[in-house]
């Protein structure tokens, strides 16, 4: 029998502890925040999910998840600054990308294991996008996935708000973030181990941080012009908070990987590119200490790149730069919180997972 390197790895990594520092102190001076709005958008959301994500939908173990991982919080940490009514969109939004990509990464799922059918998954998704954000070329028709189907209240209403340019730009991400899942997929069932370069260039799609930043205008507000909006120096701040937020992820999610059998892990890779778990860990922890440094680089060359521009279009990049930093501490913020990643906290905010 042919071994599997994915399995040996993972079996390898069975039993094994990691041991964090406090991850706070790598974000130092970030804002950090959580909306006045929680114990509304708490009702809400709870509400959204009795009502849309039923458990006929999504399964009955399935829903309670859905409810145990805490949503509201996420959403409040994530756009905290945002009125109510827009942290509602904006949470239901990521609600629906969440069960989107579970979908596919299920491994009882019938999609996980059907990559044709997936693949009309995805390429339904895109259909159906494009027409609740009114972005030609139009389809008739359904789509024959119900879940595809809820996420057009959400969407509307950021269609409603976003100029022609926003919902293009929008979409690009949108079709960035499908396309990545589909060689992920494509990753997974050839059993083989990603390099951490191959692996990064795809965890940059599959994370769907581009997504969230693309909805930071809708979130605040905004209306960036498209000289700022698809400037080097925007893309480079939405490039680095999608390293630090899917590195910070891919380290305290590490647990809940290997338990599903999933290599697909910036730390499990590190694992196994170093044979060693402590100098993986002390790798993946230097590199988001330069990825948060070189953070305020980016930020600072965004801002000096806007110096000349009116003082309302500088204030709506500082409130950009601002709300990355959110998306960065709100998700650490967040997945401490949650169930979801098992992740036990020690003295003076140390961390332990036991893989």
């Amino acid at each position: 029998m042919a071994v599997n390197p994915r399995q040996t790895l993972i079996d390898s990594l069975r039993g094994r502890e990691v041991r964090l520092p406090n991850l706070w102190e790598y974000f130092p001076g970030w804002p950090a925040a959580t909306s006045k709005d929680l114990p509304a958008i708490r009702h809400l959301v709870n509400h959204h999910l009795d009502t849309l994500y039923t458990t006929e939908l999504l399964g009955r173990k399935k829903a309670k998840a859905f409810q145990l991982n805490d949503f509201p919080l996420f959403g409040a940490a994530w756009w905290p600054d945002a009125p109510l009514d827009r942290l509602l969109v904006t949470t239901a939004f990521f609600i629906w990308i969440y069960a989107w990509d579970d979908e596919l990464d299920n491994a009882k799922g019938d999609l996980c294991g059907d990559f044709d059918k997936a693949q009309q998954f995805r390429s339904q998704t895109v259909d159906f996008l494009r027409d609740c954000l009114d972005l030609p070329p139009y389809t008739s028709g359904m789509p024959t996935f119900p879940l595809i189907t809820l996420l057009q209240p959400s969407v509307r209403l950021i269609s409603e708000a976003y100029s022609l340019a926003q919902r293009r730009r929008l979409l690009d991400e949108m079709l960035f973030y499908i396309d990545k899942t589909s060689l992920e997929h494509r990753l997974i069932i050839s059993n083989e181990i990603p390099t951490l370069d191959d692996y990064w260039g795809i965890r940059m799609g599959t994370s769907a941080i581009h997504v969230t930043t693309a909805m930071l205008e809708y979130a605040y507000g905004l209306e960036l012009s498209e000289d700022i909006a698809r400037s080097s120096f925007m893309r480079d701040l939405f490039d680095i908070t999608n390293e630090v937020i899917s590195l910070t992820n891919d380290i305290l999610s590490v647990k809940k990987e290997a338990a599903d059998g999933a290599v697909h892990n910036a730390l499990i890779i590190l694992f196994a590119e170093l044979g060693d778990l402590d100098a993986a860990v002390a790798s993946a922890m230097a590199l988001l200490r330069r990825l948060t440094a070189q953070f305020e680089v980016v930020a600072e060359r965004l801002l000096q790149s806007v110096e000349t521009m009116s003082t309302a279009e500088q204030q709506s990049v500082r409130t950009i730069i601002k709300g990355c930093q959110y998306q960065c501490t709100g998700n650490l913020a967040w997945s401490l919180s949650t169930p979801r990643y098992g992740v036990v906290q020690t003295g003076e905010g140390r961390l332990l997972l036991q893989l």
